[in-house]
């Protein structure tokens, strides 16, 4: 059992209730101003929404692959009821027509006095790409201070609402620390310290600092590479240059795994996973590889690098592009589909 305790300026403890502090509105305010807290970059679209219950949705925000998430912050822990909460909410959304959707959004910056833009422009301009909308899946995201040990055992992951629609949970753990200068908070996603059962893929820390990625994330790359060849392998062979399918490769010092695509003339796409080394924490990462490719074909390449964010890697070949994402098969086949989609034009030019 756990107390929480109020310092006051002469230092003294009085003990509390968690309720007393209202964490809610103050993760919902970080939130919308830092969303990378939760790893990923989210764009939100408003807050205490009311839904046709007359309960309010915490926090509705939109991803880079255009997934709406629904966001739910409790101030205690979370109770049992906090999966049918979140999933009566998306299941209301799910309905919404988008023009309704885009009424909601008005109506939350009008109420914030700040001048109205249409979503798909919101989100070129929040996230530098094209706007795209992906109806068939919604993420639901818990914040809590702490979960139950059966929760977290039995925890969903996904599951799918009458009308097909997709639903992906997150869940996370939120904890404030204070020093004499600064104010913290860490937040921590269920899964990521050891919960995952077998057939589960791991968090980032589910490897040690010795040895490679685990079976799991193992299991994911090959899963990945039988996806990406399934998708692009038709297109892939277009060219009528030899290649190699989507394959796994592993490096010998275990800090990167990856799916890779190549082709005779070197040109080379590899998505995978990498591990900091200050962190130990894996994230996915796009690599391009093109040594043989001259002229103005490589000028192309060098210039899509450039505008992309893509960066040497001492030791290695290629250059590399990281994405902090959240390490599920789903999340990273659609994060290596974008990717591999925004290269397909210069590989055309290049191949073609």
């Amino acid at each position: 059992m756990s107390y929480l305790f109020k310092i006051n300026k002469d230092n003294k403890a009085m003990e509390i209730n968690r309720k007393q502090i209202g964490y809610e509105k103050i993760v919902q305010d970080l939130l919308l101003i830092n969303s990378e807290i939760t790893g990923e970059k989210i764009l939100y679209l408003g807050r205490e929404i009311k839904t046709e219950r007359g309960r309010f949705l915490d926090l509705l925000g939109i991803d880079s692959l255009g997934r709406f998430n629904v966001v739910e912050v409790k101030n205690v822990e979370a109770p049992a009821d906090v999966i049918r909460q979140v999933s009566d909410y998306t299941t209301w959304l799910s309905k919404l027509p988008i023009f309704e959707i885009e009424q909601i959004v008005k109506d939350q910056l009008e109420k914030g006095n700040i001048d109205y833009t249409l979503l798909h422009k919101k989100y070129e301009s929040f996230f530098n790409n094209e706007f795209r909308l992906d109806r068939n899946t919604i993420i639901d995201v818990v914040f809590a201070p702490s979960f139950k040990d059966n929760f977290i055992a039995e925890r969903p992951t996904r599951t799918t609402v009458a009308n097909k629609v997709d639903i992906i949970y997150k869940f996370f753990k939120f904890e404030f620390f204070e020093d004499l200068e600064n104010r913290y908070i860490m937040t921590q996603p269920i899964g990521e310290d050891g919960y995952e059962s077998e057939g589960s893929y791991p968090g980032s820390k589910a490897v040690g600092k010795t040895g490679g990625p685990s079976h799991l994330y193992k299991k994911l790359i090959l899963d990945l590479c039988k996806k990406l060849e399934a998708k692009f392998g038709d297109w892939a062979n277009g060219f009528g240059v030899e290649r190699d399918p989507f394959s796994k490769y592993q490096s010998k010092d275990g800090t990167f795994i990856e799916s890779v695509l190549w082709w005779n003339n070197g040109f080379t796409i590899c998505c995978g996973l990498c591990r900091e080394e200050t962190t130990e924490q894996y994230k996915f990462f796009t690599r391009i590889i093109s040594r043989k490719i001259t002229g103005e074909k490589k000028n192309l390449i060098m210039d899509y690098i450039e505008k992309n964010n893509f960066e040497e890697k001492e030791g290695y070949l290629g250059f590399f592009k990281y994405s902090n994402i959240s390490i599920d098969p789903e999340t990273i086949l659609n994060t290596a589909t974008d990717e591999i989609e925004k290269l397909k034009p210069i590989i055309e030019k290049i191949l073609g």
